[in-house]
């Protein structure tokens, strides 16, 4: 079986994004999921609410894997220890379609979120006054 165009495309896409941006989409990509997931389960389509919490497990389990804890250390831990406590309420969440794991997602990633936009700024201002 041969690779699909597309997904060697996005593959190779996905490779040239600096890592900071990447991880603000990803973080993007599961916040917005989860939000998709409450909107599905209002429409009573309970296949698409449980793909789209999929879907942002699925983000949350790459972010866990992309984690370097030889340089990342104790922040790295202590992200790894987040991912865990995510997979663990939204799943759950996942089978009694209860919405309030799902808010507490959202909040939380929403704040992490917020630390790594933060840091972008932060680069953006140093490599401003460098030039």
């Amino acid at each position: 079986m041969s690779p699909n165009p597309a997904s060697i495309y996005f593959d190779a896409e996905a490779a040239s994004i600096p890592r900071l941006k990447l991880v603000r989409m990803m973080y993007a990509g599961a916040i917005d999921s989860l939000e998709r997931s409450k909107i599905r389960l209002e429409q009573k389509d309970r296949a698409g609410f449980v793909r789209s919490v999929n879907k942002a497990q699925n983000i949350l389990a790459e972010l866990s894997m992309a984690l370097d804890f030889e340089q990342g250390g104790d922040i790295a831990r202590r992200l790894d220890a987040l991912y865990e406590w995510f997979q663990r309420s939204l799943t759950p969440a996942c089978l009694t379609a209860d919405v309030k794991p799902i808010d507490d997602a959202i909040v939380l990633l929403t704040r992490l979120k917020e630390g790594w936009d933060g840091i972008r700024d932060e680069e953006e201002s140093r490599m401003s006054y460098s030039q």
